[in-house]
């Protein structure tokens, strides 16, 4: 989750959704140079990491058991960034659960403090993509309520070219590890065309 943002990804009225739609399209055409998943910094404390800035996960050690990594599917804890070609970052994260709810695109990072950052650009599903442009990026909103109204964002899909990849609201969930809805957890499919059946296509905007 984003800190101190005023950009949500629920939002009250149909332009809130135009304008949430425009800060979309102002992704594609661009290149993605990099990409990094910002995650809870389940071992910096022990590293010896205690300033609560941003902590870059280099040790081989680490990396040989991603926090993120669940096979089929990543999931992340606060955020996935994206950098451009012309050096501006994007970020995907999600709303504070509350009486509302949503993922969110916004520019910017994702936070700002006491976090792992993943560098995963070389990894897939993002390495086969980024030889192209985002071409396309689908917010996928649903309806919030038929009585208070209002829209919210459960997956968002980003097309490169012929590729795509799928991020939604999801975790892993216990037990068998399989991948479970959630308010305030982000997956990434491996294979874009394994969206879970909870994840609605009947209701979208």
């Amino acid at each position: 989750m984003a800190e101190d943002s005023s950009v949500t990804g629920w939002v009250a009225t149909e332009r809130g959704l135009a304008d949430r739609c425009a800060l979309a399209g102002r992704l594609v055409g661009k290149r993605i140079v990099e990409v990094q998943y910002v995650d809870l910094d389940y071992r910096g404390w022990d590293l010896g990491h205690h300033d609560q800035t941003r902590r870059a996960i280099t040790d081989e050690s680490e990396w040989q058991v991603p926090t993120w990594d669940a096979g089929q599917f990543h999931h992340v804890d606060l955020g996935i960034e994206f950098c451009d070609e012309d050096g501006k970052t994007w970020s995907v994260t999600w709303d504070l659960p509350g009486d509302t709810e949503s993922l969110r695109l916004q520019e910017g990072p994702a936070s700002e403090a006491g976090v792992a950052v993943w560098e995963v650009t070389h990894r897939e599903p993002w390495r086969s993509c980024l030889d192209s442009v985002v071409t396309d990026v689908q917010l996928r909103y649903h309806a919030w309520d038929v009585d208070a109204g209002g829209f919210w964002c459960s997956r968002i899909s980003i097309f490169f070219g012929t590729r795509r990849v799928e991020v939604l609201l999801g975790d892993r969930g216990p037990g068998d590890g399989n991948l479970v809805p959630s308010a305030n957890n982000i997956a990434v499919l491996l294979d874009p065309s394994r969206v879970p059946d909870w994840e609605s296509t009947r209701d979208l905007i």
